[in-house]
C-alpha cells in the first residue's frame, strides 16, 4: 500500500493519492506525480486506504501527534483487567478506547468524519511492538488502526487464539450493523474488512508475545530453587 502525500505548511501531510499493494512507504508527491521522498512507513497496507484499497484523500498525517502512542502505552498495554468482551463493550459508539472518534466534531459532513478516522499519527516506542522500534523505519499508523491494534493486543495478551477473537471481532461487526446483540435479527454474518482486520492482527502478535512470555516467567518462578 504506498500512499502519497503532499506537505502542508504547518509540517502535516495530506493525503493525496495512493493504492493498496506490498508497498508501505509514504511519499511525498510533486505536480501530481510520487518523487522518491519518503517521510516513513504505514503500520499496515491499508492504513489509510478504505477496504476497496483506494486511498482516504484529504486524511492528514502529524508527525509530532503521539496519542496513539499515549493511548497504547498508558490506557492498553499491562492494563490488568483488560479482557476483550470489556474492550469491545467500550470501544464503539464513542466509548474511551473507541480512539478513532475522540476529539471528533459531530458537526462535520461524513467525508470529513472519516478522514478524521484516517489521521495519521506517529507510531514509534509503543512497549511490546517491533513496529516502530528504536533505529528502525518511521512508521504512522491510522487513528483506526490504534484502536484495532487495542482490541487484537488485548485479545493476544489473554492468551486468546487468533480463530477465537475473529470470532468476537466479527460478532461485533454484526451488531453494529443490526444494531443488536440479539442473533435473530442478523440476516446475515458480516465479517470485517482488511484495514481493520489487519491492524488487529499486528496487535494480536504483539499481545501473544506478551502472553507466551507471562507463561514462561511463571513457570520459571514455579521453580524458586533452580539451580544454573
Amino acid at each position: 500500500e504506498w500512499t502519497g502525500v503532499e506537505k502542508n505548511s504547518n509540517g502535516t501531510y495530506t493525503v493525496v493519492a495512493g493504492k493498496a499493494d506490498n508497498d508501505k512507504k509514504i511519499y511525498v508527491m510533486k505536480d501530481g506525480e510520487r518523487t522518491s521522498e519518503v517521510i516513513g512507513e504505514s503500520l499496515t497496507e491499508y492504513s489509510f486506504h478504505g477496504e476497496d484499497g483506494q486511498a482516504i484523500l484529504g486524511a492528514v498525517i502529524n508527525p509530532n501527534d503521539t496519542s496513539g502512542i499515549d493511548f497504547l502505552n498508558n490506557e492498553i498495554i499491562d492494563i490488568p483487567y483488560l479482557n476483550l468482551a470489556y474492550y469491545m463493550k467500550n470501544a464503539t459508539g464513542g466509548g474511551k478506547y473507541d480512539f478513532k472518534t475522540r476529539g471528533i466534531d459531530e458537526d462535520l459532513s461524513e467525508e470529513k468524519k472519516n478522514q478524521y478516522k484516517y489521521r495519521g499519527v506517529l507510531f514509534q516506542g509503543v512497549r511490546g511492538f517491533s513496529q516502530g522500534s528504536a533505529g528502525g523505519t518511521t512508521t504512522f499508523a491510522s487513528a483506526r488502526d490504534i484502536g484495532n491494534l487495542g482490541a487484537g493486543y488485548v485479545a493476544g495478551s489473554n492468551g486468546m487464539p487468533w480463530d477465537v477473537a475473529r470470532l468476537g471481532f466479527d460478532g461485533l461487526e454484526t451488531k453494529q450493523k443490526y444494531n443488536s446483540f440479539n442473533p435473530i435479527k442478523w440476516r446475515s454474518w458480516e465479517v470485517e474488512g482488511q484495514p481493520t482486520y489487519r491492524a488487529e492482527r499486528v496487535g494480536h502478535n504483539a499481545g501473544m508475545r506478551i502472553f507466551k512470555q507471562k507463561l514462561l516467567l511463571s513457570a520459571f518462578r514455579s521453580f524458586p530453587n533452580f539451580i544454573y
